[in-house]
């Protein structure tokens, strides 16, 4: 067949195909631009691509919110006085690397906050905590063989949920004694402390906590500071459960006993922190008696603090205080009607341990803190295996029967 009839025998394409065809297209596309349809991989954006720097370090925007689990549920946000109160979230958070790793991920407890001038969880609770020390005092080996076992084990944190406390302060020390830990041991331990909170729902508060202070003449030395916080601050600036304190009492005893270096050196440290952290909580001052020798006589901690306006954040900010030496709430109640508040120590009960005093004549301080709307961290109610089975316990009682006893947040 030649190629003339070929073409003269072959059926004709009937005129309305293309017509038909290019409205089926239309149709499926949604009837939409084809420019809309058709793209290449997504742009990352700005702000996620920004969060993270190198080796982990924040660059000044937050973190991208991690991407959801299948399962996973979120309660809807509450609000107080018209504030959004964040919730937790159920989505599994992956541990916190334990080999000297910079690289840091957000916890399950969102950031704490400040509310009606003290530190709040991110369920507008309290903070209750304990302590745990990592020092290696000769005369404290009960307390930190007590605290490495809390890195490991799940006994004392399932005592702290049973007890409706939700945060652990972690008392470190760096370099301050002969036998003091390493930077890399102290970031070993509180890899596994934080991702210990985390799995149970709790806060961390890290305290720099020098183990000269029996030796009033070098109660800190600023270049330990320096050191300690140019690793911490970084290294855990996107846990968003995790506080910090700036330093345990810098100064012996009394308001009255800051200097202007002191101040000048608080400062220092607290730029220094919020320029590797910018968003993480941090607790000042904390002032290790709450006033001059029974009287709230000039400078007090009121007084001092106000040095601070102009220099801090105060909606990431509180000033620390501890209840030592002293018998009136007066001085904190002060503090409280114009900056945010903490007790970050106090001992009880009173009456049975020496070093407890009491306030406004509780037997444990923790009612009067209960009853004013101040977050709280007990010295000796956690620290030993000894005092979390007699101590804490003891505090319940007196909790439970004075109607202070307070309920488990939504996180623990």
């Amino acid at each position: 067949m030649s190629i003339t009839t070929h073409h003269a025998h072959r059926r004709k394409r009937p005129v309305y195909l293309p017509v038909l065809l290019f409205a089926l297209l239309f149709v499926a596309l949604g009837c939409r631009p084809l420019s809309t349809q058709v793209a290449g991989p997504p742009t990352p954006s700005p702000t996620a691509a920004a969060a993270v720097g190198p080796g982990g370090a924040t660059t000044g925007t937050r973190p991208p919110t991690p991407p959801s689990v299948p399962g996973s549920t979120t309660a809807t946000p509450s609000t107080t006085a018209g504030v959004p109160v964040p919730t937790a979230s159920a989505k599994p958070v992956p541990p916190v690397p334990t080999g000297g790793s910079t690289t840091v991920v957000a916890g399950v407890r969102g950031r704490v906050q400040v509310r009606n001038n003290t530190v709040v969880t991110d369920q507008g609770t309290l903070l209750r905590a304990g302590t745990l020390w990592y020092l290696n005092y000769s005369s404290g080996a009960s307390q930190v063989l007590w605290a490495r076992e809390a890195a490991t084990g799940d006994a004392f944190w399932t005592t702290l949920k049973a007890n409706n406390l939700n945060a652990v302060r972690v008392a470190v020390s760096f370099n301050e004694a002969a036998e003091s830990p390493t930077m890399a041991q102290i970031t070993a331990y509180l890899d596994k402390i934080i991702a210990k909170a985390d799995a149970h729902g709790m806060y961390v508060m890290i305290d720099y906590h020098s183990a000269l202070a029996a030796d009033a003449n070098e109660q800190y030395t600023i270049e330990r500071l320096r050191t300690f916080w140019s690793t911490i601050a970084p290294r855990y600036a996107n846990r968003t459960n995790v506080l910090y304190e700036l330093y345990n009492e810098p100064v012996t005893w009394r308001p009255a006993d800051y200097t202007a270096q002191n101040i000048a050196d608080q400062k220092e440290i607290y730029r220094l922190i919020r320029s590797k952290a910018p968003d993480t909580h941090t607790v000042i001052l904390s002032f290790a008696v709450p006033a001059n020798y029974g009287a709230d006589s000039p400078p007090t901690m009121l007084s001092i603090a106000s040095q601070f306006d102009g220099v801090v954040d105060w909606s990431k900010t509180s000033v620390g205080f501890h209840a030592y030496w002293e018998t009136s709430s007066q001085p904190w109640v002060k503090l409280k009607a114009s900056y945010p508040v903490i007790c970050t120590e106090f001992m009880g009960p009173a009456g049975v341990v020496a070093e407890a005093t009491s306030f406004d004549g509780s037997r444990w301080t923790a009612e009067v803190f209960e009853r004013q709307g101040i977050s709280w961290v007990g010295w000796n109610i956690t620290d030993t295996e000894n005092d979390i089975s007699t101590i804490l316990p003891d505090l319940r009682k007196d909790a439970t029967s004075k109607s202070y006893w307070w309920k488990a947040d939504q996180g623990a």
